[in-house]
Formats: structure tokens, C-alpha cells, sequence
């Protein structure tokens, strides 16, 4: 009875409580459906693709820790190789003060075999170029302090070219574990993404 229409000859009176209702059902009829079946497993969906996502990350970092172990590993037992050069002992432990009173006036970045066995043991090197780097640092500061020309040098030069020697026989071995331990080496581009993305939001 609230709807009332009036006719008059050719005339048509409709009242505002008929107008305003069939506005409300043609606004309803436009909107759209979506069944909750459906949102439900849209929401699932996506629940699966981040644990998918988390789930391989965490993948990764296991296989990260233990390649990082593995290839310390290999360093340390190049690092052995070069202890055992003949007459290298000097290098075998940082320089002293009372054999070369002035030598950390000269060498700003000393560095001996003893540091890079505990550099080893802390997993600080994660590629082979940061291990290289400090194996031929004990030779550019042996050079720099006793000069290209002495025997201290020339013995120097052998543990670097023990080090290149053994860095090469194991690189397969070694690029491989670099690549796990920095994903952005390596052939899977999403995994590459996600470390990106993973360690942007954990700074």
C-alpha cells in the first residue's frame, strides 16, 4: 500500500516511495556476485604461493649455511697446502714489533696465514676473490716492506702461486657452492628475486 500509482486520462503519477525502491533494486541487480566458495579459495590460493615463496627461502638459506661451510672447508685446505712451502714460516703468523720494530708504520693492511685460517674459521669469506685478496696481500706487503728482490719475497710469491694452484684444480667445485651462497650467481632468476627482495626487507 505504500506504493501508490495514479492514473489520470494519459497522465501516470508514481509516489516517492515506489521511485525510491525500484532505484534499490536496479542498484542491487549491478552489483556483482562473487561467490564465498570462491573468495575463499582465492585467499587460499595466495596463502599457498607465500608459503610456497617462504618455504624456498628458507630452502635456500639451509643450502646458504651449508655451501658457506662447504667452501670454507675447501679454503682451509688450501690454506694448508700453503703452510706446507718450504721455509714459509714467516708467514705462518703476524709480523712482530721486535723483529721489524717500524713494520706497521709501512704496511697499513698486514696479513698472515694465522688471520686467514680465523677469518676462515668465522666464515668470513663467501667468494674466492675475498680469499685470493688476502692471500696476495701477504705478498704485496712482503714486497712493499722488504722489496721485490729479497728472498722473503720470492717465498711469498710461492704461497700465492700454491694458493692460484688449488683455487683453480677445485674452481668447478667452488663456483658451484658460490652460486648457492649468492643467488644472484645463479641460473634461477625467482630465487634470485627473492633473496633481493628478502634481504631489502630485513635491512
Amino acid at each position: 500500500d505504500d506504493f501508490h500509482v495514479q492514473v489520470e486520462g494519459t497522465k501516470i503519477s508514481l509516489n516517492r516511495a515506489f521511485v525510491d525502491h525500484a532505484e534499490s533494486v536496479r542498484r542491487r541487480s549491478l552489483l556483482l556476485r562473487v561467490p564465498k566458495e570462491a573468495m575463499k579459495k582465492k585467499k587460499r590460493g595466495g596463502d599457498e604461493h607465500c608459503d610456497y615463496l617462504q618455504k624456498r627461502q628458507k630452502s635456500a638459506q639451509r643450502r646458504k649455511t651449508s655451501s658457506e661451510l662447504e667452501l670454507n672447508k675447501i679454503f682451509e685446505q688450501i690454506l694448508m697446502r700453503m703452510k706446507q712451502v718450504p721455509d714459509s714460516h714467516p708467514f705462518h703468523i703476524p709480523v712482530s714489533v721486535k723483529i721489524a720494530p717500524d713494520y706497521y708504520n709501512i704496511v697499513k693492511r698486514p696479513m698472515d696465514l694465522q688471520t686467514i685460517r680465523e677469518n676462515i674459521r668465522e666464515k668470513l669469506y663467501k667468494n674466492r676473490s675475498d680469499f685470493v685478496e688476502n692471500v696476495q696481500l701477504i705478498l704485496s706487503n712482503c714486497q712493499l716492506y722488504n722489496g721485490y728482490q729479497d728472498p722473503l719475497s720470492f717465498k711469498a710469491q710461492e704461497i700465492v702461486s700454491v694458493c692460484m694452484k688449488e683455487t683453480e684444480r677445485n674452481d668447478e667445485k667452488i663456483t658451484e657452492l658460490e652460486k648457492e651462497i649468492n643467488p644472484l650467481l645463479g641460473d634461477d632468476p625467482q630465487l634470485a628475486f627473492s633473496s633481493c627482495l628478502n634481504e631489502s626487507l630485513t635491512e
